[in-house]
């Protein structure tokens, strides 16, 4: 989780200019998904690169300060993106950007009011929270679309709960809710004929969750 007090950075035009893959946008950004840390953009576009140029809905828990959803808008331009924090301060970051809309909300406690083709949950990290995520917002994935949770290391890291500026319960930090959530996933992918889940990827410290395209429901 990014602890950084929100700070609305926006990085040099002529720097932009030279971009074109999504890492060389999240690092233009400052954002922690490129190579500045966690290589998570080689994955997105592997996934998602079919969708620019697409008019599609993306959903990200977790704003912090919002160069991760400045590098969606920049990336995917036609896309509607939607930023979901805790924080009161976080409303106001990219103002300039018309196709970025920020709520403030709890995310494990209030589910979207709108479908989206991707959903994010780049949130606390915390392994109970994580699971009450996605209980509330996988219904809210439309068919075709992926899930993803990141920093999954978070879940098994003993130095992690002291980062959190605010108080969580310790039990809320075991493990065993992330896991559940996974085996929970995995019995009915491999064993419910009517599953909507069509696939789970693991990458490191990211997971990948797709929905059937004709899950009827």
């Amino acid at each position: 989780m990014d602890t950084t007090s929100p700070r609305d950075f926006e990085p040099d035009p002529s720097e932009l200019a030279l971009c074109s893959s999504l890492t060389d946008f999240a690092d233009a950004y400052g954002s922690d998904k490129g190579s500045i840390k966690h290589n998570y953009t080689r994955w997105y576009e592997h996934y998602l690169a079919h969708l620019k140029g697409e008019f599609f809905s993306l959903a990200e828990i977790g704003v912090a300060c919002g160069s991760s959803l400045k590098m969606w808008s920049t990336y995917f331009p036609n896309a509607t993106i939607d930023g979901f924090d805790i924080r009161h301060e976080t409303k106001g970051l990219a103002a300039g950007y018309p196709n970025i809309n920020i709520t403030v909300s709890d995310c494990t406690k209030a589910q979207f009011e709108n479908l989206y083709d991707v959903i994010i949950d780049d949130g606390s990290h915390v392994s109970a929270d994580i699971l009450d995520a996605f209980n509330l917002q996988f219904s809210r994935l439309k068919p075709g679309g992926f899930y993803f949770i990141e920093d999954t290391f978070c879940t098994f890291n003993p130095r992690y709960p002291a980062l959190l500026p605010f108080d969580v319960p310790k039990e809320r930090f075991d493990r065993t809710w992330y896991i559940t959530l996974v085996d929970a996933l995995l019995r009915d992918l491999d064993s419910n004929p009517k599953s909507v889940i069509e696939s789970i990827n693991f990458h490191p410290q990211l997971a990948v969750i797709k929905r059937k395209r004709d899950d009827h429901q």
